[in-house]
């Protein structure tokens, strides 16, 4: 119990400003043209080729990474969307069932559990959603239950109009360790966007 309360004050001062590590020698700018990130200063840029999208990580150590896709295609890291432990149909909430062995393959079925009302939906969920500005757009920060088993991420759903559509951005990990998870959500914190993509 007070493990949990100690969490949820130290989330609390983390999405309210206070800056968790006080030395600002302790990290590094990191320029994505688009965007600048402080970071950690064992953490290192990582270059990708996106198709449709600007894409590239950030690499934390040698397991884990952070994601980053700015694009009109960006995951909006929608739990209900993206989810093998329950599914929602018609307005009700299905859990997942011990998977059954046929013919040699795992086939899974689900148990109807409730309506998909928003309180029910809060007990199956594996993330909680915080609504934090970042560099003057409304973010959603994605934070799971239990850091070490799911998602660090956040969302901006429109940074520049990009003709009929939009850009977007999305930046997430997973599998963080306490301290991890507390030193993305400040990196978060110091996005600063510059300017939109060039259009082809």
């Amino acid at each position: 119990m007070i493990k949990n309360i100690l969490r949820f004050i130290l989330i609390v001062l983390l999405l309210s400003g206070f800056n968790y590590r006080c030395n600002p020698s302790d990290t590094k700018l990191l320029d994505f043209e688009y965007f600048t990130i402080n970071v950690p200063k064992a953490w290192e840029q990582i270059k990708l080729k996106g198709e449709d999208s600007y894409v590239g990580e950030i690499k934390i150590d040698a397991d884990k990474v952070v994601y980053f896709d700015l694009g009109r295609y960006s995951n909006a890291l929608n739990e209900d969307d993206d989810q093998e432990d329950y599914m929602i149909e018609n307005g009700n909430i299905y859990l997942r069932d011990t998977p059954k062995v046929v013919k040699g393959k795992s086939a899974f079925s689900y148990k109807y559990l409730d309506t998909a009302t928003e309180a029910n939906l809060k007990k199956v969920r594996q993330n909680k959603i915080y609504w934090i500005n970042i560099d003057g757009y409304k973010t959603k920060l994605v934070l799971s239950k239990q850091s070490s088993n799911g998602i660090t991420g956040i969302y901006i759903d429109s940074l520049w109009n990009a003709g009929n559509s939009r850009d977007r951005f999305m930046m997430s990990s997973y599998r963080l360790t306490e301290a991890q998870r507390e030193e993305l959500i400040s990196a978060f914190k110091s996005l600063k966007f510059c300017k939109a993509p060039k259009r082809k």
